[in-house]
């Protein structure tokens, strides 16, 4: 693609030059015709240059190697359709979202910056981790009841049943 890129800079630069030459030989009364066809000839070399990039890349899509290992092949199509379960089935995405969050964090302060950073209704900000508390650790002084309440009601863990009814 670059070779095929560096011809049609070089038939672009030959034209603009051939065009140069022709407008210094032309007196002023022809001028607004061989611009004119100037801009025709530009067109049409764009023309050229698309289909030709077109068909280049027709070829590459037709050579494409296609996996022939079989769990390969297994193995997207289930993440596919894994992915559009999740977009049609709104609970299922929901569980899937908190599956991840227990999969990927420890039960501490970790768990509670993604939920503060990711959830739009979660306690704010980094001042959860830095006070000290985690999922086993609810040390909660200095804040209010009602920062204790909001931050219990993100982190406490009451499974997948509350979820399902969205």
């Amino acid at each position: 693609k670059l070779i095929l890129r560096e011809r049609h800079a070089k038939l672009f630069r030959e034209l603009r030059e051939r065009h140069r030459k022709e407008a210094a030989e032309v007196e002023d009364d022809e001028a607004g015709d061989l611009k004119i066809r100037h801009s025709q000839e530009r067109k049409e070399l764009r023309k050229r240059i698309r289909r030709e990039e077109e068909e280049l890349t027709r070829t590459f899509k037709e050579h494409q190697i296609i996996p022939s290992d079989k769990s390969e092949v297994e193995d997207k199509v289930s993440k596919l359709v894994h992915k559009q379960r999740l977009e049609l089935d709104v609970g299922e995405r929901l569980r899937e979202t908190e599956r991840q969050r227990r999969v990927r964090f420890a039960p501490d302060n970790e768990a509670l910056l993604h939920t503060a950073t990711y959830s739009s209704a979660a306690p704010a900000d980094k001042k959860w981790v830095v006070t000290g508390k985690s999922h086993s650790n609810s040390d909660v002084r200095g804040l209010s009841e009602r920062e204790v309440q909001d931050w219990r009601l993100h982190t406490e863990y009451r499974g997948f049943s509350e979820s399902d009814n969205v």
